[in-house]
């Protein structure tokens, strides 16, 4: 898949998304994430996705924080359940660290649902944001979607409503490329750029950095 392709096609795709997951929630068993700590973990731009989410429960009031998979691979007490984000499914870390941490409840979230880090799990969502493109670009935000709708089944519905993300993302889109030029100029001569976030935002900007290594190719 193009990268630009991949990028235009996201309020579509969130439609979609808000409709599968929203779906799977309705009968969903929350159960054993609702107390304790949570640990949310992934790798790539899956593990920048677990920031936001562990971010955004802390704000909720949850105790939660973010782990690497290969942190979790070893045996320990990390916390109370275990969320794993990855949109293939096939990562050998998190199904590493599902399989050394069994004892615990366990949520998959990836793309398709049927993938070895699914049947790993205790239980599963998929997203369903289709074919992705190097570096992530649909697989991140649906995770993002997905976990965002989770965090609501958990905690409590907050002021934002879902149903304005794709029209909220189309705008963005239609702002964003208006600036781009600009930017590109700013930027065509930096040899490094920082970016800086805090709590749900600290994994936006680790998302933002791993772009700008992988789509960029600046290190």
């Amino acid at each position: 898949m193009i990268y630009r392709s991949t990028i235009a096609r996201q309020p579509d795709q969130f439609r979609h998304t808000l409709e599968v997951v929203g779906s799977q929630l309705r009968d969903f068993d929350l159960v054993p994430f609702e107390k304790g700590t949570v640990v949310v973990t992934g790798i790539g731009a899956s593990y920048e996705a677990a920031g936001v989410v562990a971010g955004e429960l802390q704000r909720r009031g949850r105790r939660a924080n973010t782990w690497r998979a290969v942190d979790l691979m070893e045996p320990g007490d990390p916390g109370d359940a275990i969320i794993v984000f990855s949109v293939g499914g096939r990562s050998i870390e998190p199904i590493a660290a599902l399989t050394v941490h069994s004892r615990l409840p366990s949520l998959a979230i990836t793309n398709e649902g049927n993938d070895p880090l699914s049947r790993a799990a205790s239980a599963a969502l998929r997203f369903e944001s289709g074919p992705d493109s190097l570096p992530s670009s649909t697989g991140y935000t649906g995770s993002l979607l997905a976990g965002g709708l989770l965090i609501d089944a958990l905690c409590g519905e907050d002021s934002f409503n879902w149903n304005d993300i794709p029209l909220i993302a189309s705008e963005v889109l239609e702002a964003s490329a208006k600036k781009m030029a600009r930017i590109g100029e700013m930027f065509h001569d930096q040899r490094a750029i920082d970016c800086v976030g805090a709590i749900s935002a600290l994994g936006t900007a680790g998302e933002a950095c791993l772009l700008i290594r992988e789509a960029a190719r600046v290190p």
